[in-house]
């Protein structure tokens, strides 16, 4: 089931600079959280006090930003969230830290860590879908049939096997390019107003069964290549 979530827009970071009462960012920030902490739902186990401990831990270091955790900490929403090396929270808040992205047009950096995230839990499982489903009838039909590679004395689901590895080779690239494919269609949800987590992982979708594709065909020629290499060698 599609949920569909309202853009929230969140102020722009430098209205925070100072505010009333000669009030920091930090200052602020400080204050929403002990808001958020006095909300914790009851019976939840949420474990609130811990979160905003690490809040301000992030709070306290002006130049080298540490890590932010708030996985494992049963929170049923998430924090106001300062600024951090790296993001990391439960599934269940995912949707909703997305949804945050969405409506978030001053901070890149969010929009940054609501995609990490994303992928950490999606994007195993998107490929392995991909890659068994209808990818496999385009390696044997489109990529072995076509180019008659049972020529070279190979098996199709040897070839398919070589593309995949291939594929895993350039994961940090094909990695880097579905989080700067998915940050612009997080860009195109805010604009839309329509964006749902459904939507998102169908982009996710696509740009790996594009991706596979494309290393496919570059695969095959560099393999073609190999054999015809191997051929002339041998005469």
């Amino acid at each position: 089931m599609s949920i569909k979530y309202a853009v929230q827009r969140s102020p722009s970071p430098h209205s925070y600079c100072q505010g009333e009462d000669n009030k920091t960012e930090a200052d602020i920030l400080k204050q929403k959280c002990d808001k958020w902490r006095g909300e914790a739902v009851q019976g939840a186990g949420e474990q609130r006090d811990i979160a905003v401990e690490r809040i301000n831990q992030c709070l306290n270091e002006p130049t080298k930003k540490p890590n932010l955790n708030l996985k494992d900490l049963k929170l049923t929403s998430l924090p106001p969230l300062p600024s951090c090396e790296k993001l990391f929270v439960s599934e269940e808040l995912l949707e909703q830290l997305l949804s945050l992205a969405v409506g978030n047009n001053s901070s890149d950096k969010i929009t940054e860590q609501a995609v990490e995230n994303f992928l950490d839990y999606h994007f195993t499982d998107v490929f392995d879908d991909v890659s068994r489903e209808d990818f496999t009838d385009f390696i044997r039909e489109d990529i072995f049939d076509h180019y008659k590679l049972g020529d070279y004395g190979s098996e199709w689901r040897d070839f398919y096997k070589e593309v995949i590895e291939c594929f895993n080779s350039r994961l940090n690239a094909v990695d880097r390019e579905a989080k700067e494919y998915l940050a612009e269609n997080l860009k195109k949800f805010s604009e839309k107003r329509d964006f749902s987590v459904d939507k998102l992982k169908s982009e996710l979708e696509k740009f790996v069964r594009d991706k596979l594709y494309d290393i496919s065909h570059i695969y095959v020629k560099e393999y073609c290549d190999r054999h015809e290499n191997n051929s002339d060698s041998d005469d």
